[in-house]
C-alpha cells in the first residue's frame, strides 16, 4: 500500500504524490507519520508550494508598494488599495485589513504619546492648554502618517501568508503512474 523511495523523494499512497522537503527526509518513516502526511495534504490534488517571503512583503507594504513585486503603488487613494498592481498584475482586492491597521496604529501612537507626555509634562506643567494642544497635534499627525503604513503592512502580511484568496492555483504534481 505504501511505497517510499529516497531517490525520487516521493510517497505513493492512494494515488497521492507528495514531494518531500529536507526536513521530512530527516524524520523516521512509519505508518503513523505517513498517515499524518496524507491527512495534511489534499487527497487527489497535490500542489507545489511557492514560498513567499514574509519580511520583504511586509517591508514593501510599509513603503506603499505592491507586496509581490515592490514596484507598483499599493494605494489608489489614502487608504483605498488598488484592485491590481500596475506593474506585475497581482490581484490585491482580496485583502481583508478591516480593523487591524487601526489597532496597530493606536498601539504605536499610544506608546509614543505616553513617552511624549512624560517628556513634555516637566516643560509645560504651568500651561496645561499648550500641553494638550501639543499632544493632540502629535497624536493626530502620527496617526494620519502611520495608518496607511499599517494597512500596507497588513496587506503585505496577508499576501505573504496567502490569506483571504491571495493564493494562486498551482501546478499539479505528476501522479505515481506518470512518474
Amino acid at each position: 500500500m505504501y511505497a517510499f523511495t529516497f531517490k525520487e523523494r516521493r510517497i505513493n499512497a492512494h494515488n497521492v504524490a507528495y514531494k518531500w522537503c529536507n526536513m521530512c527526509l530527516q524524520k523516521p518513516i512509519n505508518d503513523t507519520y505517513i498517515r499524518a502526511v496524507i491527512i495534511r495534504v489534499e487527497r487527489d490534488e497535490m500542489t507545489t508550494a511557492e514560498i513567499r517571503e514574509t519580511k520583504p512583503a511586509i517591508l514593501r507594504g510599509l513603503r506603499h508598494r505592491c507586496p509581490a513585486c515592490g514596484e507598483g503603488q499599493l494605494f489608489a487613494r489614502y487608504l483605498k488599495v488598488k484592485d491590481t498592481c500596475s506593474e506585475c498584475g497581482e490581484e490585491l482586492y482580496h485583502h481583508r485589513a478591516d480593523d487591524g491597521p487601526a489597532y496597530l496604529t493606536i498601539l504605536i501612537v499610544g506608546h509614543v504619546m505616553g513617552f511624549a507626555l512624560h517628556g513634555l509634562f516637566g516643560y509645560l506643567r504651568d500651561d496645561p492648554l499648550i500641553l494638550a494642544l501639543v499632544l493632540c497635534t502629535i497624536a493626530t499627525v502620527l496617526a494620519l502618517a502611520l495608518l496607511p503604513r499599517m494597512k500596507g503592512l497588513v496587506v503585505g502580511y496577508q499576501w505573504a501568508k496567502e490569506m483571504h484568496g491571495f493564493s494562486k492555483p498551482r501546478a499539479r504534481l505528476p501522479e505515481a503512474s506518470e512518474a
